[in-house]
């Protein structure tokens, strides 16, 4: 695929925006070496390099591309921070998908230990974003961010045709969600602890008697809070028909833990 963007002055540029030849004064997105503008009459217009057999400037170019389009949207639409619990109940959604304004926007500043691709402040806050167009972020990062509670959203670009419009990529990325994900969330980690806080450990244990059809005992919780809300005079519950699918529980393993006020 031609190369179609380069970089001048550590911006990039169209082939369309530049004059022909070595007087282009361009550089590769990806090697940094020196380009040739070609824009004759035959061929479509593209880069070249001059002394390079450089593979990757295309995908750098689609990342210098991406990171510019953020840096002048002005705002970004972000995807839902959900929860999801070892349990079959459905994912807690803490904050939905919204539309954020941005005020400042550094590019591949060092945040402690790492270097995100873009740092976005959006009020009082500030959001690391990541743009995935060949390599994932690697779980050293990861594992740096949630140590140090730092949010952070990857937005995968790598099935993008690598000569996509600049409006649709704008599109793509500002106002998607479907491709864009939560490395780590400040709040929602936060909110993750609260409902352990708070959270009743109740001991699954097995009922007395067999059922009559000759089956395995069934496992039971006591105590059932849904149960004690509604007046039941049994508040036995069972483990696995009830407590699995329930919407109170946030756990369930050798016991259940159970947080009332999800029901609410």
């Amino acid at each position: 695929m031609e190369l179609k963007y380069g970089l001048r002055d550590n911006q990039l540029v169209h082939i369309d925006d530049v004059i022909s030849g070595k007087a282009c004064n361009c550089f590769c997105p990806g090697c940094l070496g020196p380009l040739l503008a070609k824009k004759g009459r035959i061929r479509e217009h593209h880069f070249a390099h001059i002394d390079s057999d450089c593979q990757h400037g295309v995908e750098s170019a689609l990342h210098f591309l991406a990171k510019e389009v953020i840096e002048k949207s002005g705002q970004i639409t972000l995807a839902a921070v959900t929860l999801a619990f070892n349990s079959n109940r459905e994912d807690l959604v803490v904050y939905p998908e919204q539309t954020v304004s941005i005020d400042r926007v550094e590019i591949e500043r060092s945040e402690g230990g790492i270097r995100p691709d873009l740092i976005l402040h959006v009020g009082t806050s500030q959001l690391l974003v990541e743009i995935y167009v060949t390599h994932k972020v690697d779980k050293a990062k990861r594992k740096y961010l949630r140590e140090n509670l730092l949010s952070c959203i990857e937005i995968d670009l790598s099935k993008v045709p690598r000569d996509i419009d600049i409006e649709a990529l704008s599109s793509l990325i500002l106002g998607n969600t479907d491709n864009k994900k939560w490395l780590f969330n400040k709040k929602g980690y936060l909110k993750r602890i609260e409902l352990q806080q708070i959270a009743i450990n109740r001991e699954i244990h097995w009922s007395a008697n067999k059922r009559t059809n000759g089956s395995q005992r069934r496992h039971l919780v006591d105590n059932c809070p849904l149960k004690h809300r509604n007046g039941e005079r049994d508040t036995t519950a069972d483990a696995m028909w009830e407590c699995l699918y329930c919407a109170c529980c946030i756990d369930h393993g050798n016991s259940v833990l159970c947080v009332e006020s999800l029901a609410d």
